[in-house]
């Protein structure tokens, strides 16, 4: 019986050659094949954005993963007090996290979303008055964030080598160069 039933697939096969007729078993077939596809290239795409951020994570060293860890949780603590429903880094929340790094006074809301509040180094009152940080801190806390949006972009499977140029804009980067100028202008001045 089995020989029959073979020789049977066995003749339908030859026929579909002969005469290009394809049964419903064959639609089956195919879209089985095109979903079994599918998901393999799914699971491989998968598997390679999982790499692409453990590569990420292990090509920056464990020393500045800790470094990192506390300036980035300054940006989460950031993003909350502004009232952002998640801790993604855009270039329209980064821009004015950079400003408030670097802002001459801190200003002061009863609605938190509002205040102003630049890093100091040894604060007093609330941690709002105090030396300025050095411009390496500062560049400290922008890497950090740069970082971070780099994990982001992995996680999403998108290379961040071109979107990390975008966070580093001249306006951003101008930002920072006036507060250096500022940062030695003040050091003379305590001269």
């Amino acid at each position: 019986d089995e020989d029959a039933s073979e020789y049977r697939s066995q003749r339908k096969g030859k026929q579909k050659a002969v005469d290009g007729t394809v049964t419903a078993a064959d639609v089956v077939a195919l879209q089985k094949q095109a979903r079994d596809y599918a998901l393999a290239n799914a699971l491989a795409e998968k598997q390679a954005e999982i790499l692409s951020v453990s590569d990420r994570q292990d090509a920056l060293a464990v020393s500045t993963k800790k470094h990192y860890r506390r300036y980035q949780a300054h940006w989460m603590n950031w993003c909350e007090r502004k009232k952002y429903r998640d801790h993604s880094v855009t270039y329209s929340k980064f821009l004015p996290y950079v400003r408030e790094l670097v802002a001459e006074e801190p200003i002061i809301h009863d609605d938190e979303y509002h205040s102003i509040k630049p890093i100091r180094v040894r604060a007093d009152h609330g941690g709002l008055e105090g030396d300025l940080p050095s411009p390496e801190t500062i560049d400290a806390y922008v890497k950090s964030v740069i970082d971070l949006y780099g994990q982001q972009m992995a996680m999403q499977g998108q290379s961040s080598s071109h979107n990390t140029v975008n966070l580093r804009t001249k306006e951003v980067v101008g930002i920072i160069k006036k507060y250096k100028l500022r940062y030695v202008l003040d050091a003379l001045g305590s001269l």
